[in-house]
Order: C-alpha cells, then structure tokens, then sequence
C-alpha cells in the first residue's frame, strides 16, 4: 500500500492531500503566509486521520511555486 501526500501553498490556498489505504483526506484553506503557521499542524492532522506515521509516507508531491512556506 502507498502512502502519498501532496502539497501546494504557491496560490492564495493551502491546499494538503493525502491518499492513503484507498482514501482521500484533505484539508483546503487560507495560504500565503498563513500557511507557514498552520501547514505543519494541518499535515499532521491528515496522518492521524489516517492513521500512519510520516515515516511511513512513500511519496511527497509538491507545486515548487514561489509560495510562502
């Protein structure tokens, strides 16, 4: 089973998703410099809804924009 996040705060949105067992779990809200205050705590939020543990993330996808975080 692959364990997948994805990350894009290069918008005016955080957008955070993370796929897992066969389900989607994502968060969508407030980015720019919001987003460098709550995308750590938000991300992991998505791993306890999941149930996993960060180590055991195989892929970490992210939009390399000029975002905040």
């Amino acid at each position: 089973m692959q364990h997948v996040l994805a990350i894009e705060s290069s918008t005016d949105r955080l957008s955070l998703a993370l796929q897992s067992a066969g389900r989607v779990y994502a968060f969508d809200g407030e980015g720019g410099a919001a987003a460098s205050s709550t995308m750590l705590a938000r991300i992991a939020d998505l791993l306890s809804q999941a149930g996993i543990a960060v180590a055991q993330l195989d892929v970490i996808a992210f939009g390399p924009g000029p975002g905040a975080f």
